[in-house]
């Protein structure tokens, strides 16, 4: 698994660039939370808005949504993790980060 960056664009959107995942670890879901990095955290749907096993990717670029649950909540990992495996791999971030608001929460 790979992926070039991974960036928190704004309260509600998480863009990760050039991902590839051979999707050996047939259960493994995108999530995000705050605290420690090796629990479980949020499911984050993915670009699909499915909550479906990863599949297969290769150099994709992929802009998710960040869950209700966790707007309005410092985010400090977004990670790929397995039931059966655990956290596969992480990213974390300062939870003092300040982030703009995403665009659609301006209009509504």
């Amino acid at each position: 698994m790979s992926a070039t960056s991974v960036t928190l664009l704004d309260t509600e959107t998480i863009e990760i660039k050039d991902f590839s995942f051979d999707s050996t670890v047939q259960d493994a879901i995108f999530v995000v939370g705050s605290g420690d990095a090796q629990s479980s955290g949020s499911q984050v749907l993915d670009e699909r808005g499915s909550r479906e096993p990863l599949k297969e990717y290769t150099h994709r670029t992929m802009v998710l949504s960040v869950p209700k649950e966790v707007q309005g909540k410092p985010i400090q990992y977004v990670g790929v993790w397995s039931p059966t495996v655990g956290m596969i791999s992480s990213v974390t971030f300062d939870p003092n980060a300040l982030l703009p608001p995403s665009i659609d929460s301006l209009i509504k």
